[in-house]
C-alpha cells in the first residue's frame, strides 16, 4: 500500500472516530435504555394522535362535501323531473293544437264537399 493510500484511509478513520463522540453512548448488548425508549415511545404516540386528528378532520371534510354533493344531486333530479313534464305538456299542447286545426281543416273539407254535392245535384 503506498503512503497516499495509507493517508487516505488514516483521514477516513480520523473522521468516523470524530463523528463518534456525537453517538449516545449505548449500553452494552446493543439495546437502548429504557429512557430512551420511553421517550421514544412517547414521541411516536403524539405523532400516532396527530395523525389520527388529521386523518379524522379529513374524514369530516369528505363527509360534509359528500353530503353537499348528495344534496346537489337530488336537487338535479328534482330540476329534471319537473323539466320532463314542463317538455311533455308542451308537446301534449303542440299535439292539441296540430289535431284541432286537423279536425278545423276536415270540418270544412266535410262542408266544401256537401257544397259541392248541392251544386252539382
Amino acid at each position: 500500500m503506498d503512503a497516499t493510500a495509507k493517508a487516505a484511509l488514516l483521514a477516513r478513520l480520523g473522521s468516523y472516530l470524530e463523528g463518534l463522540d456525537e453517538i449516545p453512548p449505548q449500553p452494552e448488548g446493543g439495546a437502548p435504555d429504557l429512557f430512551t425508549l420511553l421517550a421514544e415511545l412517547a414521541a411516536l404516540k403524539n405523532e400516532v394522535k396527530i395523525e389520527s386528528r388529521q386523518v379524522k378532520s379529513a374524514l369530516e371534510q369528505f363527509g360534509a362535501l359528500f353530503d353537499t354533493l348528495k344534496l346537489v344531486n337530488e336537487r338535479q333530479v328534482g330540476e329534471l323531473a319537473a323539466c320532463r313534464e314542463v317538455a311533455q305538456a308542451q308537446a301534449r299542447e303542440a299535439e292539441r293544437g296540430l289535431f284541432l286545426e286537423l279536425l278545423d281543416l276536415r270540418d270544412r273539407l266535410a262542408d266544401g264537399h256537401a257544397q259541392h254535392r248541392l251544386l252539382i245535384g
